[in-house]
């Protein structure tokens, strides 16, 4: 990877620019900005905005399984199961210009919005029944669908029209012929047996079956699927995408399979072309590669052969060992889990004169052992792309090939070779293996290992490379072995920094082997300045710098170790004691020990009262160690120590005067800072980080999320309230926790050397938690009262929680598999306008369940852990929030989420709510006018007949007694009356409600008063209004929203509020005459459930399974796409069906009177109905697919049909009745249909 950018918190500007960047936001809404040619990019990230190409990604519509497509055809969006941590990654592809990797994207994040409501084909087919024989057609005309039923089959459809076949069961041949100048979209089924399609020309979908297929799709953009057993499919030109299915595949992006010996040319109208496939059928076949596309291959479960050939393909392996190549182009490979074999360029029978193969590549291996190549067949130099190759879990071995390459090994063992080119070799965690060869170029070791890993990493230096040939230098705090032609170089990045940081062994030819020690004693051509000492032996060495800087290396003796002058770095590693010299003027050192009782010797001169340690901040991992009068810049030695980690401790300081300052002492000198040996320390209300030190303390950290470390001694902690961590080590004493249960969750943490094993849990009233085999341990107070602490968790990676403690605690024993859950994403901070309704669901991925099958329990309290305010709530089920802020609140208020299992371990996180500044009105009890001007207003107007003008922004308006005159949306009236969200109660008294034109959305509750009136200023009677449900809505002509509440659907004409409307043209309507034109309501592309009034309702479930009842009235019911359960009630009831809306059920039931109508949409006749009876359901099946009428209740043979629908019509006019094409008979009847079926 070449790049990682961080933004941080804040609205920032991401642009990767060329190469394999990974690019991560952090907090704040961020833009990406990614063109043409920038590579391969990542993005961390859930909210801000991507610039694609100079314009912002908004998402697309579902054009096949995960593949989505932009309206103008410009981004295809690939939403898979990748490798992110928390499920499904998309993948951004802008023709060949790169692609751009979104992990763990959820659907809508980063103004991203994909469709995945499946297209309709709304072809009108002609259906074609073969027999159960062995078939032969030749299908010219179209379009078509073709039902071949049993036999082995072998039909030939032209490109002059889009055409559906289905192969039934045997083993059939489907192929598409291209008639010259013409080219068809067409579906080809294999159904049961062993089947070979081919596509021609168009954009084809091709579905392989239960057995071995062969499907190649020939050109265009094709979709192929082999679903179950051993399938072939060959994706042919264009971009296409190939999903393997179950079983071993073999699938090629790119070429199409043609028969050498065998002609199925033959003629009709129009000039056909040979086209076909290799299969049982078909001998001499053969597989033809001359064509390219950037293709999508999905391998499955089994063992898979995945090839992308031309073009820039995607390839995921998925289960299962595979094998994924690349071919030419810049290309994706995904290996999924299994043992898997990834080439990124691959290409058969490429001659020296082939050198168009190489690609940048990005090899991802994914779980288990695998093999990634990224440029491949044995003809390196001809391949030159820069690739990025991540092992992932597992024994890896990783090849680069040509170019400047990235291999990163992952865990486990890995084996990484870059070859040719300047790459950069991360090993990961395990032991590894770095490959070597003389003019590979200059590469880059990135090796950290885990502190006290045993893991050996190694340098391989292949072929007869020896000591002789190379030489090694120093940088930084790097190590360079160099080859003494200058032709190739290898840097171990941080050597320097810690004995984690270095690569263990480096092995030559003849089996000459060095240790990192060894390196750093053959160390020549160290930059100027810096000098590296002769190693130390085994022995007790006298290790002795100049008035250089110099870096000196203790062994495993116990050394004394002199800079000298100059700013020197000092090491001492391993279990020895030794002792660092430090004199006057011998400048500003950096001390780096590991292990050993190891001592800080002052020479002549420096005196105890010379020498102090500033305390520098609770976050810094140094100990700082300083001479009075000399500053920062001289006289410091840096102890890099670690605190709490006493294997990095230097253990005591000694003077010339024969002063020892042991750890105990001078870890408590630290001035301008707590640490005294008796300590009363008070901490704030923020987030606090308290170490006593030594000494008996007393910790009291009030309010905030707080770390409390008593150190050593008898300490006394308080965390106060908050989530708070109390930290606790060996040697620490008998510390005493006092800890109220506030609503926060808090935390003990065992420091290294306490494992679960080291402590024994016991107590009553109090919880006493002992140190085994020492003088430590902890006491608890009111433990079993409030006192508790809802985790602890151990140096071994134990974590218990409060009931687990109790039950230990009680002699039990307990499971110590169980984890807590974590936060797995962020809640945007939330801006709540004043008395707008507030609807808000937490992210679906906010938690996750470590343990993997415990349920969690979500809660919200305010983040001092008291209850919501009373007007949000929240529901745990749902995890909503809902509510509106209609009472003045100012400010701000935090929220914190949190999870619980069953276990009582905890996840927290926290958003914040505000809400923009309001202004409260107060009138008298006199005939006021009040006015309000922007922004967010609260009217209380009191008794007296009042004038209240709504000015702009958020109003709410209590009007209280008498009658009142209510403006708002009026901007042609009173000076500030335009209205945007407006709430108003006019209470008792006949009050009016003026409304202009002003864009905005008004709320009326009126309980009192026989004449409310609502007058529209700028509105006519003839004007068109809309009604709708959700109280009472009244849209206006121009889109506002009027909503009338205490609104009662079932008994519409009983519940009004308001009794009169007037119009701009003087017309006066009562509220039966106004909304006697009846309901327009309208559902999702979710499964709604709908319900309308017991008046006139237009009902539309648009998309979805949804039920809908429509009550008493005239009503007109559309299910639309999806399975749909039409009720209309009472009243001539009108359904409407159209091609494509599925399987619909009515169930009606027609009173004295009442008409009920099916109207079928366009392209719907009376021939392409059947009408079956199956007891007491009648069913209307609509064409020969899957659209389908059932009249529930419907029985023939007692006429129940027809008060079930009484007429259908048709979109030409004509109409005919049920009833007429019903015929009841008796046992013993002849009965002679009509021509209906």
């Amino acid at each position: 990877m070449d790049r990682h950018l961080y933004g941080g918190a804040g609205e920032d500007i991401l642009v990767g620019g060329t190469g394999i960047d990974m690019l991560e936001g952090g907090a704040g809404n961020d833009t990406y900005i990614y063109n043409a040619g920038d590579g391969n990019d990542i993005i961390e990230d859930a909210d801000g905005t991507i610039i694609y190409n100079g314009a912002a990604l908004t998402g697309g519509t579902l054009v096949s399984e995960n593949v989505y497509e932009s309206s103008d055809g410009a981004v295809t969006y690939l939403w898979y199961q990748g490798l992110g941590l928390n499920g499904m990654d998309l993948l951004i592809i802008h023709g060949s210009a790169g692609t751009l990797r979104v992990n763990d994207f959820q659907n809508n994040e980063l103004g991203i919005s994909l469709d995945s409501t499946p297209p309709v084909d709304e072809t009108n087919y002609t259906p074609v029944n073969l027999t159960e024989n062995d078939d032969f057609i030749l299908d010219n005309a179209g379009p078509d669908e073709i039902f071949a039923l049993g036999g082995n089959d072998q039909i030939f459809i032209s490109s002059s029209a889009n055409d559906v076949v289905h192969g039934g069961e045997g083993d059939d041949l489907v192929f598409s012929v291209d008639q010259e100048g013409a080219s068809s979209d067409d579906r080809l089924y294999g159904d049961a047996g062993r089947d070979g399609l081919s596509a021609g020309s168009g954009n084809d979908k091709l579905y392989g079956g239960s057995e071995d297929d062969l499907l190649t799709g020939g050109e265009g953009d094709d979709y192929l699927e082999g679903n179950e057993h051993n399938d072939i499919l060959a994706g042919g030109a264009g971009q296409d995408v190939l999903m393997g299915g179950a079983g071993d595949d073999d699938l090629w992006g790119d070429g199409s399979w043609q028969a050498a010996n065998t002609d199925w040319s033959n003629t009709r109208t129009g000039a056909l072309t040979t086209l076909v496939t290799s299969y049982d059928h078909v001998t001499g076949g053969g597989l033809s590669t001359g064509v390219n596309g950037a293709d999508i291959l999905f391998g499955g479960a089994g063992d898979d052969l995945l090839r992308g050939g031309e073009g820039d393909d995607l390839l995921f392996g998925e289960a299962d060992s595979d094998v994924l190549q690349g071919g030419h182009g810049n290309d994706f490979l995904d290996g999924g889990s299994g043992d898997d074999l990834l080439v990124g360029d691959y290409k058969e029978g490429i001659g020296f004169n082939d050198a168009a193969n190489a690609g940048d590549e990005i090899l991802d291996g994914g779980a288990d052992s695998d093999h990634l190549y990224g440029d491949f067949n044995g003809i390196t130099s001809l391949r030159d792309g820069n690739d990025f190759l991540n092992g992932g879990a597992g024994n890896d071995f990783l090849y680069g090939g040509a170019g400047a390459d990235h291999l990163v090994g992952g865990a486990d063992n890995d084996r990484l070779v870059g070859g040719t080119g300047n790459d950069i070799l991360e090993g990961g965690s395990g032991s590894d293996v770095y490959v070597i060869n003389a003019g590979d170029g200059h590469d880059t070791i990135i090796d950290v290992s885990a502190p006290g890993s045993s893991d050996i990493d190694r340098i391989e230096f292949a072929g007869s490379t020896d000591l002789s040939d190379v030489y090694l230098s120093h940088a930084n705090n790097d190590l360079t072995i160099g080859f003494n032609d200058g032709s190739s170089s290898i840097t171990m990045s941080g050597f320097f920094l810690s004995p984690e940081h270095q690569i263990e062994q480096v092995q030559f030819a003849y089996g000459v082997e060095l240790s990192a020690a060894q390196m750093i004693e053959q160390l020549a051509g160290a930059p100027e300045g810096v000098r590296v000492t002769p190693g130390a032996t085994a022995e007790n060495d006298v290790l002795i710098g100049d008035r250089y800087s110099n870096y000196i290396f203790g062994g495993e003796g116990d050394d004394l170790i002199i800079g000298m002058g100059g700013g020197d770095f000092l090491y001492a590693w391993g279990e020895t004691n030794s002792t660092y010299i430090y004199n006057i003027g011998d400048g500003r050192d950096t001390i780096f020990d590991y292990g050993g009782v190891d001592t800080l010797q002052f020479g002549a001169g420096i005196r105890p009262e010379d020498v102090y340690i500033p305390y520098t901040h609770e976050y810094s991992y140094d100990v700082v160690v300083g001479l009075r009068g000399q500053g920062i810049g001289g006289g410091i030695i840096f102890e890099r120590h670690e605190w709490g980690y006493q294997i990095n401790r230097i253990e005591q300081i000694a003077f010339e005067d024969g002063t020892i300052w042991h750890f105990s002492e001078f870890s408590g000198m630290m001035e301008v800072a707590p640490g005294s040996i008796y300590d009363d320390i008070v901490g704030s209300a923020s987030d606090d980080i308290i170490d006593g030190l030594q000494g008996d303390d007393s910790i009291d950290a009030d309010d905030g999320n707080d770390i409390l470390i008593g150190g050593a001694g008898n300490d006394g902690l308080d965390g106060g309230n908050g989530d708070d961590t109390y930290i606790f080590n060996l040697g620490d004493g008998a510390d005493t926790i006092w800890e109220d249960q506030d609503g926060g969750y808090d935390t003990l943490q065992f420091g290294p050397g306490i494992g679960f094993s080291d402590v024994t849990f016991s107590g009553d009233y109090w919880l006493t938690i002992t140190i085994n085999g020492t003088a430590d341990q902890i006491v608890i107070y009111d433990w079993y009262g409030d006192g508790y602490i809802e985790e602890f968790t151990f140096a071994d990676g134990v974590v218990l929680s409060t009931s687990q403690v109790n039950i230990l605690a009680a002699g039990g024993s307990v499971s110590l598999d169980e984890k807590p859950p974590e936060v797995t994403n962020t809640i945007a901070d939330q801006s709540v306008p004043f008395s707008e309704s507030y609807l808000y669901a937490l992210p679906d991925d906010l938690f996750a369940d470590v343990n993997g099958d415990e349920t969690l329990a979500i809660s919200a309290t305010l983040d001092d852990g008291s209850v919501l305010p009373a007007w949000l709530s929240f529901d745990p089920t749902t995890q909503t929030f809902t509510g509106t802020p209609l009472t003045a609140t100012a400010g701000a208020i935090n929220i914190s989420i949190t999870a619980e299992d069953p276990t009582g371990f905890q996840a927290s996180t926290s958003f914040q709510m505000t809400f923009p500044d309001y202004v409260e009105v107060i009138g008298t009890d006199q005939a006021d006018t009040i006015t309000t001007t922007s922004g967010n207003t609260t009217v209380y107007a009191g008794g007296g007949d009042d004038t209240i003008n709504a000015g702009s922004g958020n109003t709410v308006i209590n009007a209280g007694d008498g009658n009142d005159r209510i403006t708002m949306g009026s901007s042609g009236g009173a000076s500030g009356s335009g209205g945007s969200n407006v709430h108003a109660s006019g209470g008792l008294g006949n009050d009016t409600y003026v409304i202009g034109n002003d864009p905005g959305t008004y709320t009326i509750r009126d309980v009192g008063g026989a004449n409310d009136v609502v007058t529209f200023s700028e509105y006519d009677s003839n004007a068109s209004y809309s009604f709708g449900l959700g109280s009472l809505l009244i849209t206006t002509p121009d889109g506002n929203e009027i909503h009338l509440e205490d609104f009662d659907p079932d008994d519409v004409y009983g519940s009004a509020a308001i009794e009169t409307f007037i119009f701009s043209d003087g017309v006066e309507l009562s509220f039966a005459e106004f909304i006697s034109q009846g309901f327009d309501i309208t559902g999702s592309v979710d499964n709604d459930v709908l319900s309308g009034t017991n008046i006139i309702d237009r009902i539309d479930g648009l998309a979805g399974d949804d039920m809908i009842s429509a009550g008493a009235g005239d009503d007109t019911l559309t299910g639309g796409l999806g399975n749909d359960r039409l009720m209309g009630g009472s009243g001539n009831d009108r359904y409407l069906f159209n091609i494509g809306d599925g399987h619909d059920t009515i169930e009606d039931s027609t009173q004295s009177g009442d008409i009920n109508v099916i109207r079928f949409g366009s392209g719907i006749s009376q021939s392409d109905l059947t009408i079956t009876q199956d007891n007491s359901v009648l069913t209307i099946q609509v064409g020969v697919g899957s659209d389908v009428i059932s009249l529930v209740n419907a029985n023939a043979a007692t006429g129940d049909a027809s008060q079930v629908i009484e007429t259908l019509e048709f979109s030409d006019g004509s109409q005919v009745a049920l009833a007429s094409l019903l015929i009841t008979g008796v046992p013993g009847d002849n009965i002679t249909g009509t021509t209906w079926s």
